[in-house]
């Protein structure tokens, strides 16, 4: 029997799947990742980059050789299995060595149509429809009774870590209107409509991300609050995930001093949305919920987009570019290395993780080079004029260089003036 998890659908994929693997491989080689050396991220976070190059590059591998062996089942006549009923159609097509054109005209609709279906693990089709469609590839569908069954509700994760409601986070949520919770209602009753908008989300992402302070540590963080964040994200950033044009590449770095150059202008986080956008990156905005304490998440979209998510818990520039890359920092270094599970971030919170200390590394390299920083002037000084001089020759903005002063020294008291207070939220308010 082959068990498969589709992630190739066709041979569009297969040849875009082969590419990339081609082009991770080559930034691989000795000489070619010597080079990256030169573009001013730390050695520390280039050691991380390599292990998520190298991972992707397995996953590819890994992707490429179960679409090979799916074509050659049928032949075969092995049994091939799948946990996810929207892949069965998927894997079924495949087996039969048909196109998504082949399949629309079995069906008598259009590719775009049959495209549409695999985009979204056929979730938009209904059960008559499934059903033919399983027909006309030869798919059964079999079913039986396990032998062992846990009485009562389903063992999954939110039956066994009830919600956590309290009438303030109801209070919030209504305010919010991100899920709707009528005046009055019980938190008995509160509580099933949020599990069922925390599950019906649970599909939209990969992994469950969890908050990197609080895992395992704290039982005073509200897990539920960090749920009902989680999904409000997934929803948002799916909602935009057909504004994106183009794939994630992770070895192309080269636009990261663009991104920075960014935060010069007026009006930068505004056009860091769209900047990523069409580098196939989704950044939402999603202010973070009582009984947390977020600045960001990244994390993937089911069909492996990254989300940036930040919450400008802190209304500054500063704060908003260290975050931003931050995260950006996670999706390069941590891609099918960490990433697939995804991250919450406290960045206030000591830095326990290794991941979390090369996120920051790979921030602080982005803006500036460890090595033009070891002697930049303005870091032993509390001249603002210094600051300003120092940014100009950097084309970033001051309170990026400012802010890092602030954070290396400890003293949260100087440079106030630089840091752009109370100019970000205003920007996505609209």
């Amino acid at each position: 029997m082959l068990f498969l998890t589709v992630a190739i659908l066709n041979q569009r994929d297969y040849r875009t799947a082969k590419a990339r693997l081609t082009q991770i491989e080559a930034a691989l080689a000795p000489m070619n990742f010597i080079s990256e050396l030169t573009t001013g991220l730390s050695i520390e976070t280039s050691s991380a980059r390599r292990k998520a190059l190298q991972a992707e590059a397995q996953k590819l591998r890994n992707d490429l050789e179960a679409y090979d062996r799916l074509q050659s089942t049928i032949g075969a006549a092995k049994k091939v299995t799948t946990d996810e009923l929207g892949l069965l159609p998927i894997v079924g097509r495949i087996a039969r060595k048909l196109s998504q054109r082949d399949l629309a005209e079995l069906l008598d609709v259009s590719e775009q149509q049959i495209q549409r279906y695999e985009s979204d693990r056929y979730a938009s089709v209904n059960l008559s429809r499934y059903s033919k469609i399983l027909e006309i590839l030869g798919v059964e569908l079999n079913s039986r009774l396990s032998p062992t069954w846990p009485s009562g509700k389903a063992q999954n994760e939110s039956a066994e870590q009830p919600l956590n409601i309290d009438s303030a986070l109801i209070s919030e949520l209504r305010k919010r209107n991100w899920v709707a919770l009528p005046r009055g209602i019980s938190k008995e009753n509160a509580a099933k409509v949020l599990e069922a908008y925390v599950a019906d989300t649970a599909s939209l992402g990969k992994g469950q991300a969890m908050h990197r302070r609080y895992r395992d540590k704290e039982a005073s963080i509200n897990g539920t609050a960090l749920s009902i964040w989680r999904a409000q994200v997934l929803r948002v950033a799916n909602s935009r995930r057909s504004e994106i044009k183009t794939r994630f590449n992770i070895v192309d770095t080269s636009w990261l001093s663009k991104l920075a150059n960014l935060s010069a202008h007026p009006d930068g986080p505004m056009r860091a949305v769209e900047f990523l956008r069409e580098r196939g990156i989704v950044l939402v905005i999603v202010p973070h919920l009582i009984h947390t304490r977020l600045d960001g998440a990244a994390m993937l979209l089911v069909d492996g987009t990254p989300i940036i998510a930040l919450t400008l818990r802190y209304d500054r520039l500063d704060s908003f570019w260290f975050t931003l890359f931050h995260e950006i920092g996670h999706v390069f270094l941590h891609f099918n290395h960490g990433l697939d599970e995804g991250f919450i971030d406290d960045l206030d919170a000591a830095k326990d993780s290794q991941a979390e200390r090369e996120a920051d590394s790979f921030a602080e390299s982005a803006f500036v080079p460890d090595q033009l920083w070891d002697t930049c002037p303005a870091r032993f000084s509390n001249a603002p004029e210094l600051v300003r001089a120092f940014a100009e020759e950097q084309k970033i903005h001051p309170a990026v260089v400012a802010g890092r002063i602030r954070k290396e020294r400890g003293d949260y008291r100087i440079f106030n003036n630089l840091l752009g207070n109370g100019s970000v939220r205003v920007m996505f308010s609209g």
